[in-house]
C-alpha cells in the first residue's frame, strides 16, 4: 500500500480536479463516476426541487463544494442553499439540504457517513437516493432511515414523493 500524498487546503482550492474530488484532512478522493441512471436523476430532481426555488424558499445547485471544517471539502450531488445565501465559490454555510445519488462504485456506508458529516456540521437533512435499486433513505436528527416504497422525502418544507422522485 502506496503512502498518500498530503496537500493543503490552499494547494486544493488553486488547481481544480477534473471529476470532482474531495478534500478530506489533506488528501483527494475522486468522486465516483456517474452513470445515466445518476445523471438523469440528478437532472429530474433540480427541476422537481425548483419549485421552491420560484417562491423564493432556496436555490437548487449540482455539484457544489462545501467547506465542512479548515481541513474538509465534500461535494453531494444536489443541494439547496437558503434563499440568503449570497456566497460565491465554495459554500461555507450549512444548506437545507444535501443530496447524495450512489452510483455502482459508491459504498453505501461511505456515503452514509457524508451524510453525517452534513450533519454535524450544521446541515439538517441530508437524503441518499439509489437510482437502479429505487430505493432512498433520510438522514436527519432522529438517523438514518429507508423512506418506504410510495413514501415521500422530506427536507423542512421540501416534500417530494418517491414516485415522483424515481419516475420513469
Amino acid at each position: 500500500m502506496g503512502v498518500a500524498t498530503q496537500i493543503s487546503l490552499e494547494q486544493y482550492l488553486r488547481h481544480p480536479t477534473e471529476p470532482e474530488s474531495e478534500y478530506i484532512k489533506g488528501e483527494i478522493f475522486q468522486k465516483a463516476l456517474g452513470t445515466k441512471l445518476h445523471g438523469r436523476l440528478q437532472g429530474r430532481l433540480i427541476r422537481l426541487l425548483f419549485r421552491w426555488e420560484e417562491l423564493g424558499l432556496g436555490v437548487t445547485i449540482p455539484e457544489q463544494s462545501l467547506l465542512l471544517s479548515a481541513d474538509v471539502i465534500l461535494i453531494p450531488d444536489v443541494c439547496v442553499l437558503t434563499a440568503d445565501n449570497v456566497e460565491v465559490g465554495v459554500v461555507t454555510q450549512p444548506p437545507l439540504l444535501c443530496i447524495e445519488i450512489l452510483s455502482p462504485s459508491d459504498r453505501f456506508a461511505y456515503t452514509a457517513r457524508k451524510c453525517k458529516q452534513y450533519l454535524d456540521w450544521g446541515g439538517p437533512t441530508c437524503w441518499i437516493l439509489d437510482p437502479e435499486a429505487r430505493e432512498a433513505w433520510v438522514s436527519d436528527s432522529a438517523g438514518l432511515h429507508p423512506v418506504a416504497e410510495g413514501g415521500a422525502l422530506e427536507a423542512g418544507f421540501i416534500l417530494l414523493g418517491i414516485d415522483e422522485v424515481f419516475a420513469k
